[in-house]
């Protein structure tokens, strides 16, 4: 036997020797599947009721309907919010409708996600669409016979193309005047 065959098993039998090589196998395995599995493309699922954005360094590059989408994980970020669901607001005091107090409560929802995003996507839109609400409500002076419903009409059609952060009204409602 020569004498580097005999050191070599010597080498082998050495418990360090045998650790380390097993260690080192074991983390050369592990980087390998993590380098391939950052490789694959990743998945989102933005549900009927919901709509997305995707990011990619800070800026949004596409609006995301409802369904599955691929994106990649490493450069991109996908951000869903439930823009469909009616989110309602009360006026804290009511509005004078021909001379009587009438309580005001609308519904609202994100009309453009892309928007909604930008500005945080976190703001209640509630507090600002009332503004507006009362705003238009005090202009609106001519009323006929059912003035809580002529006031609401001219309010919603005023309101149309009001955006508050990508949120729009949805629907508003005037109580029965309290008189």
């Amino acid at each position: 036997m020569a004498l580097w065959e005999a050191e070599s098993n010597r080498i082998g039998e050495n418990p360090v020797f045998r650790s380390a090589l097993i260690a080192l196998t074991v983390l050369a395995t592990l980087a390998a599947i993590w380098f391939y599995l950052s490789r694959l493309p990743s998945f989102a699922t933005v549900e009927p009721y919901e709509m997305g954005v995707l990011v990619s360094d800070g800026q949004v590059i596409e609006t995301l309907k409802p369904g599955l989408h691929q994106f990649d994980a490493r450069t991109q970020e996908v951000h869903v919010y439930s823009a469909f669901i009616q989110r309602e607001y009360n006026l804290p005091e009511p509005i004078i409708v021909n001379g009587c107090p009438s309580d005001v409560s609308f519904t609202w929802i994100i009309e453009d996600v892309e928007a909604w995003h930008i500005s945080g996507g976190q703001t209640d839109a509630g507090p600002e669409l009332a503004k507006e609400v009362r705003r238009l409500a005090q202009t609106f002076s001519e009323f006929g016979d059912d003035p809580r419903t002529e006031i609401q009409v001219f309010v919603q059609r005023q309101m149309e193309d009001f955006r508050v952060d990508g949120a729009a009204r949805d629907f508003i409602g005037f109580a029965e005047p309290q008189c």
